[in-house]
């Protein structure tokens, strides 16, 4: 083979690995969303009117949703998440939460769905219906209702009503039954733990009212009650922890905790908020369903949802870095073969 021959053979054999370099990184830049693709959780004031939201440099294709979708499956026996609630029984307190169980689970049983810290309001499932407890200074009374269909999401709450001394359970955004609390009343059921899904998680540190129960079946994401002292939105879909609202805390999953489908997100229309088109900010509407969220998940420059968090950004982009770093010494790789092959032969 002539010296031209090889040299021409040596550069078809580089342009042929460029070639392919690209392609790769192509893929990737498509699969990935692209290297500056990014997306974050961003909580809002209380307000939240008018508030702008600083996600990136020129950012564009800008998606903003209430909720990623996610929930919590808790597992047979095993499964809890706990977060710090501070209820003061005194001034009334509602708990709620979407609940359906596992495809596995038997009806027949008895789970423990939810309760404030010290046990005194909880929510469980007995018999095949949802049950509403209170246990209150040596007086009890629990309430129920038929539950419909256990196996899909369903909005379930309890309302203790401290002016009156009344337990409440509210199914689908009504309350369905009410009962008075009196000595030697009726008490929670011995329960397994709940078997199933779990998602936006309210704790509210007062007697929430109909009115506000029928809005949060309307609205699952929306709503900022008055007395809402602590929520779990469960939106996070990997890792062992969760945010908690109004706490600017994280509680810890246990290892019978996993990420599974909950209340699906809304996507917020565009003529809610205004994208920067210089510094890619984004402003929040006023007088708008947007305002009224405690939370906003965004998406940008052709990157997925958020499925991690504020973690995203990062997974994504070591994802990337690591892959395109690997077909680079790829790269390097075979040129520096071809090369040495070649000077092996001149000499």
């Amino acid at each position: 083979m002539t010296d031209v021959e090889s040299r021409f053979n040596e550069l078809a054999v580089i342009i042929v690995v460029l070639i392919v370099t690209v392609a790769v990184i192509g893929m990737m830049v498509m699969s990935f969303g692209g290297a500056g693709a990014d997306d974050e959780r961003i909580l809002l004031d209380a307000d939240g009117e008018g508030q702008t939201l600083e996600l990136d440099d020129e950012a564009y294709d800008v998606t903003l949703k209430d909720s990623t979708g996610y929930g919590l499956a808790l597992a047979a026996r095993g499964g809890s998440v706990s977060a710090p609630a501070d209820v003061d029984i005194e001034t009334g307190a509602t708990i709620t939460t979407y609940a359906a169980l596992d495809e596995e689970a038997a009806t027949w049983r008895d789970y423990h769905l939810l309760s404030t810290d010290d046990g005194e309001i909880i929510v469980q499932f007995v018999d095949e219906e949802w049950v509403a407890c209170a246990d209150i200074d040596d007086e009890s009374a629990c309430v129920s209702d038929e539950a419909a269909d256990p196996y899909e999401l369903t909005l379930v709450g309890a309302i203790y009503d401290d002016e009156v001394d009344e337990i409440s359970l509210a199914v689908d955004g009504e309350i369905v039954d009410t009962a008075a609390l009196e000595e030697n009343g009726d008490e929670p059921h011995p329960t397994d733990t709940w078997f199933g899904t779990v998602d936006e998680l309210r704790v509210i540190d007062q007697t929430a009212s109909e009115s506000d129960i029928a809005e949060l079946a309307d609205d699952p994401f929306a709503p900022q009650l008055d007395g809402e002292i602590s929520r779990l939105m469960f939106d996070e879909g990997a890792g062992d922890e969760t945010h908690v609202l109004f706490k600017d805390e994280t509680a810890t999953l246990d290892d019978g905790a996993d990420w599974a489908d909950g209340v699906e997100g809304n996507e917020i229309p565009a003529d809610e908020f205004v994208v920067d088109e210089d510094d890619g900010s984004v402003t929040l509407l006023e007088d708008t369903r947007v305002s009224n969220l405690p939370v906003v998940f965004a998406s940008w420059g052709g990157g997925p949802l958020t499925e991690f968090a504020g973690d995203a950004p990062a997974t994504i982009g070591t994802a990337f870095v690591l892959g395109a770093i690997a077909t680079i010494v790829l790269v390097a790789a075979v040129i520096l073969r071809t090369l040495n092959a070649n000077g092996a032969r001149l000499r």
